[in-house]
């Protein structure tokens, strides 16, 4: 099959759409994106991902990368490598490397507009965030998601409005830095339009929910585990178990967030120790000890198991509990 009278890849997506008969909904639906997402895509107001480029390749039986070649230019695809750079240094906590790439990225024309702008924007709020710069942090958020302040965007804050990944994260990061602020409010109409926006859009039927990317399926079960622990907060401890134990099936079933699965049975752990299900408790504790160890998670097993004689004292004198620490040659840490 081959493609003429295109001006540019956007047009040639919308040329395959077109001869397939499908609206923009309909395809949206079959490769797990918005409709929002596939608009900009096809617009040209961002480049494509190589996964989208493969997903699309395989949904219509037409190699795109030769396509992809030809349409996008070099420097699109160096921008595009750096982008992936910039988002893996973010995905591994390398924080001195964030800084370095948004550094030298910022002073890059292909990197003042668009998702690239928003991704600088998000790479400063994150290293601001973890450095506790909150309201410095919060302000970067609100000028990538181009918003003149906070309150601006806490009111027309809409699930409606979310169209990309790094959208997500901005949003996200903006409530994180609520909740350290202790605007409890905002950071739970934030947490809930994230959950609200995701489960319309990409769970609404299973084949979708098989298509999604791995970002989206890591991301709602964070959001999830973040909605269980704001029910802790607030004793719903019942409506918190449902939602870690959501976080935890995605997790497992697609194989992601394997790295901070061990969180989330910590989170289960508090849930059911609540409800003074303390056998089901331990077994829980067992988990989330085993995937610290694991995934060579020191830092956290340790917070974990220190933490257990200041907030969880029902549990000291239990047997099992006991067995559980021996097990894992950690009985003698500040206990």
């Amino acid at each position: 099959m081959i493609i003429i009278l295109v001006k540019n890849f956007g047009d040639l997506l919308v040329s395959l759409r077109a001869n397939n008969k499908l609206t923009k909904k309909d395809l949206a639906a079959f490769i797990g994106y918005t409709a929002k997402q596939l608009y900009r895509i096809e617009k040209s107001e961002c480049i494509p991902s190589l996964d989208l480029i493969m997903q699309l390749s395989e949904f219509y039986k037409i190699n795109l990368l030769k396509y992809y070649d030809i349409f996008i230019k070099h420097n699109s695809l160096d921008s595009f490598i750096q982008f992936s750079t910039l988002i893996n240094a973010i995905e591994n906590a390398n924080y001195s490397l964030v800084e370095i790439l948004y550094g030298e990225y910022e002073k890059l024309s292909s990197f003042s507009t668009g998702e690239n702008l928003r991704l600088i924007y998000y790479a400063k709020a994150f290293c601001c965030l973890i450095n506790k710069e909150y309201n410095q942090s919060l302000d970067y958020c609100i000028k990538g998601l181009q918003y003149n302040n906070a309150e601006e965007f806490y009111v027309n804050l809409s699930s409606e409005k979310i169209y990309s990944n790094i959208t997500y994260n901005l949003i996200s990061c903006a409530g994180s830095n609520f909740y350290f602020m202790e605007e409890t409010e905002k950071y739970t109409t934030t947490m809930l339009t994230l959950y609200e926006n995701i489960t319309k859009h990409f769970f609404s039927n299973k084949y979708v929910e098989y298509l999604n990317s791995k970002f989206i399926i890591r991301f709602y079960s964070t959001i999830l585990n973040n909605l269980s622990n704001l029910n802790i907060e607030k004793q719903q401890y019942s409506i918190a178990l449902t939602f870690i134990e959501k976080a935890i099936k995605y997790s497992t079933e697609t194989e992601t967030g394997f790295a901070i699965l061990d969180s989330f049975y910590f989170t289960k752990f508090k849930c059911q120790y609540y409800l003074k299900q303390f056998k089901d408790a331990l077994i829980t504790l067992d988990y989330c000890l085993m995937l610290s160890i694991t995934f060579n998670k020191k830092d956290d097993f340790h917070q974990y198991i220190n933490s257990l004689k200041l907030s969880y004292p029902n549990l000291m004198e239990s047997t099992r509990l006991h067995d559980i620490l021996k097990k894992y040659n950690l009985y003698n840490l500040s206990l």
